[in-house]
């Protein structure tokens, strides 16, 4: 909820149809889907309850609101509802909103993503809300007290089982490289610095990749010769995570494949560690839409066969033919 040291005014947060279906280590424990009802509405509200705690006392002056974006998915509504009021959180549900649901107005399992249609009137549904909160807000604000726990939420106990709670802990970033952040703290006599002596962790593996504003305000490591590759030494913690934030635009950009090699690790069959290819990730807009924008892909490294607490070399190897570039912006483990 932050970028360049900001917080963000307000974190609108809807999960419900994946946190209906999906764990948050859902490729370790493929099974969980099928998990009985009340178990998934107790996990579903401890899940909820760690992400609430978390940003309410990490990022206090962010508005937070819980949006239930569809009417399919009722325990965890329910259990998504609950912990919002134990917080002094808005709840919203879409669905309450309907007088049926249909295909137009939300999705179903035949119906997976909702389409342009339904995303007006999500965001209808929304506006109107936010109209009367903001009116009844103004009216009750100087009438109204605040349960000042609810302002530091450390200070109240939760209310979900610790188990379930310590299955849920956030994944707090261990390590974490930042574009922005490496191009701002450096006096740069150029437009261009080399990627090694950019951030300590980051090692050229060969190439022409650099750390670059290519565009005014937005630098990011950027490559154009395949086979360029860049190294970034990485820690993982318990449920051991990467995320990288990329520039996808709809011109002039191409492919990097992205490896990780975790020291002292042996696959099950004792054989000495080797590369393990985690994805390939596309820079190039296949929408047919003019616009540049930054993607974030998120890797489950557990799925991968990393080993919590590891310490990792992760590979972007520039995979598409120059003059294509790739330009990445941001890399972080947890």
């Amino acid at each position: 909820v932050e970028e360049a040291g900001r917080a963000a005014d307000m974190l609108l947060v809807d999960f419900a149809v994946n946190d209906h279906y999906a764990e948050q280590d859902w490729g370790t424990s493929p099974r969980d889907s099928t998990r009985s009802a009340p178990s998934r509405a107790w996990a579903v509200e401890a899940a909820t309850e760690v992400l609430l705690r978390h940003v309410l006392s990490s990022s206090p002056h962010t508005a937070v609101l819980l949006y239930e974006g569809t009417c399919i998915t009722n325990q965890t509504k329910q259990a998504h509802e609950r912990i919002a009021r134990r917080y002094g959180v808005p709840f919203v549900s879409y669905g309450d909103a309907l007088s049926e649901c249909s295909r137009i107005t939300t999705w179903t399992a035949a119906h997976a993503h909702p389409s342009l249609t339904t995303h007006r009137y999500l965001a209808d549904a929304l506006a109107f809300w936010w109209r009367a909160f903001a009116r009844r807000l103004q009216a009750e604000l100087s009438t109204s007290t605040v349960d000042a726990s609810l302002l530091h939420p450390s200070r109240s106990a939760p209310i979900s089982e610790p188990t379930l709670l310590r299955r849920y802990e956030i994944c707090e970033a261990v390590r974490e490289y930042d574009a922005m952040s490496a191009w701002q703290s450096r006096a740069a006599s150029s437009s261009a610095l080399a990627a090694t002596s950019a951030v300590a962790g980051v090692e050229l593996g060969g190439g022409n990749w650099a750390l670059n504003a290519d565009r005014l305000g937005k630098p990011g490591w950027i490559g154009s010769e395949q086979n360029s590759s860049l190294h970034f030494a990485l820690s993982v913690g318990a449920s051991p995570r990467a995320t990288l934030v990329f520039e996808r635009s709809y011109t002039g950009f191409g492919t990097a494949r992205v490896d990780i090699f975790c020291h002292g690790q042996r696959h099950d069959s004792g054989r000495r560690p080797t590369w393990r290819h985690l994805a390939t990730l596309d820079g190039l807009r296949r929408d047919g839409k003019n616009v540049t924008l930054a993607s974030v892909e998120t890797v489950n490294l557990r799925q991968k066969g990393v080993l919590p607490h590891s310490n990792c070399t992760l590979r972007l190897t520039i995979s598409s033919d120059a003059p294509l570039k790739f330009k990445l912006r941001h890399v972080s483990s947890c």
